[in-house]
């Protein structure tokens, strides 16, 4: 065999090869499906990669029990069929023919062909992998599976359903019938299972909340088919509505709150928990879950957003909000933190999570005008033992400005009835305001209350008055309490 032969011969081989190999997979890619509904007209558009079939379609039609015949066209309707594989084009039109049966008029190519044989044998071929693959007939044949097998029926049909929009509507058309809570239940497994477009499987649990939602077997069941919505923002959205379900328990909204692990969107994960604070009455278990989970959340805004909406709304018991204050570590925005601390000092709060309070801006704040605000906001909110008192007083020793210290330790003389020991404290304070402008600002706010005390007081006021080095402000000091 010749070199020009060998190569002709490898050329044929390798083009058998890739009819065989390849280009099945070229076919599941072009997979497609569009449908368009105009002024009562439906329009159908099928492309498996191998065939493409374009179903033009007004009003109901009734199937035969194998799905290879249309018995009836509703009047003024009709159904037009057509189906392209390699070029060759075939083609049918149904209409009623006025007497109750129907008129069907076969094509290929563009030449009409007698329906018998040719055409009963095409319909009977394409009308089948059609109906799977579309709605059409879909009341029809929801219908004849009801009748005959009940809902295991038409179920087992919607497993075997090509397209998540078909599968859709047959639940729809299901869902009209009367059914039992157990059915119900059954649709919604089956829903969880077999539609794997997030979209459609939204659609079905949200529309249908209220109905597939009425015993706890069928919320259980509802809650694992949105655990299978892989969307953040459809599974947000269900979510969000079964959240109001008053028929939800403890347990089950612990279930729901497990699922949100699951998104990933900061904005939509933020909004769950919202809606939650909203909507629900939440037991302490519950809330905690809640805190702890949000953890997950990455943004610093939605984070501070969803714990302002929770301590404003909910009256966070004392375990409650030592968690709270643990998780909002987690907040690396000094803004943010600060946001949500100054919502937290207006609330009740014990002697143990005063401390937590003042550690957290302390170790996590390290902006002195933030720092400066929630400590100010802190002396004119709580009232202070003289534990807290004194780890208030570290508190604002860590703040680097001068300005701000001083503005925070004056603040606390106007809010504080203060007894010889707290002047004290207050004094040894201001020992670390090493600007003579600042540290005379201080001592002047706390002069009149050293003018009432005792020696002590006055010689630890004039201990602190020697650090300043100017003059002037020296005996202005001074003088204030002569």
């Amino acid at each position: 065999m010749n070199a020009i032969a060998q190569l002709a011969r490898s050329i044929y081989w390798a083009i058998l090869i890739c009819i065989g190999v390849c280009y099945p997979a070229t076919l599941t890619a072009q997979y497609s499906t569009s449908v368009n509904i105009s002024n009562g007209k439906t329009t159908i558009k099928v492309n498996n990669g191998l065939n493409k079939y374009v179903i033009e379609s007004k009003g109901t039609f009734v199937l035969s029990d194998d799905d290879k015949d249309i018995l009836s066209v509703s009047s003024g309707g009709y159904l037009e069929l057509s189906k392209t594989a390699f070029g060759s084009r075939r083609r049918m039109v149904i209409e009623p023919n006025g007497s109750g049966g129907v008129e069907k008029t076969y094509y290929e190519g563009s030449r009409k062909v007698s329906f018998i044989p040719d055409g009963k044998a095409w319909l009977a071929e394409v009308l089948p992998e059609i109906v799977r693959s579309t709605v059409l007939g879909a009341e029809s044949r929801v219908n004849r599976f009801y009748r005959n097998g009940g809902t295991p029926a038409v179920l087992a049909e919607v497993r075997q359903l090509d397209s998540d929009y078909v599968a859709t509507k047959y639940i729809e058309l299901l869902m009209e019938k009367g059914l039992s809570v157990a059915e119900l239940t059954q649709i919604v497994k089956v829903a969880g299972e077999s539609i794997e477009s997030d979209h459609h499987l939204a659609e079905i649990l949200r529309h249908n909340r209220e109905a597939l939602t009425q015993s706890p077997g069928a919320i259980s069941a509802y809650i694992v088919a949105t655990k299978n919505i892989e969307s953040d923002h459809h599974k947000s959205q269900v979510l969000r509505g079964i959240i109001k379900d008053d028929q939800i328990s403890d347990a089950q909204l612990g279930e729901l709150l497990a699922i949100t692990e699951g998104i990933d969107s900061d904005h939509h994960l933020a909004e769950v928990y919202k809606s939650i604070i909203n909507e629900r009455e939440l037991s302490d278990q519950n809330i905690n879950t809640l805190i702890k989970l949000s953890e997950s959340i990455d943004s610093d805004h939605h984070k501070a957003e969803t714990f302002k909406r929770l301590i404003n709304d909910r009256d966070l018991s004392s375990a409650n909000l030592a968690l709270f204050l643990e998780q909002l570590e987690d907040i690396n925005s000094d803004h943010h933190m600060t946001s949500v601390l100054m919502e937290v000092v207006e609330k009740d709060i014990n002697e143990k999570n005063q401390i937590l309070l003042l550690d957290l801006i302390d170790d996590e704040i390290s902006s002195d005008h933030h720092a400066r605000a929630v400590l100010i906001d802190f002396a004119e909110e709580q009232e202070m033992s003289d534990e807290v008192y004194g780890v208030y007083l570290n508190t604002v020793e860590s703040i680097s400005s001068d300005h701000f210290s001083a503005e925070v330790l004056k603040n606390l003389v106007e809010e504080e009835k203060l007894n010889e020991n707290r002047m004290l404290e207050l004094l040894d304070a201001m020992e670390s305001i090493s600007s003579d402008h600042f540290l005379t600002e201080a001592m002047m706010a706390i002069a009149n209350d050293v003018r009432n005390s005792g020696s002590t007081v006055k010689n630890a006021y004039r201990k602190v008055a020697k650090s300043i080095s100017s003059e002037m402000f020296y005996g202005r000091v001074i003088r204030a309490i002569d």
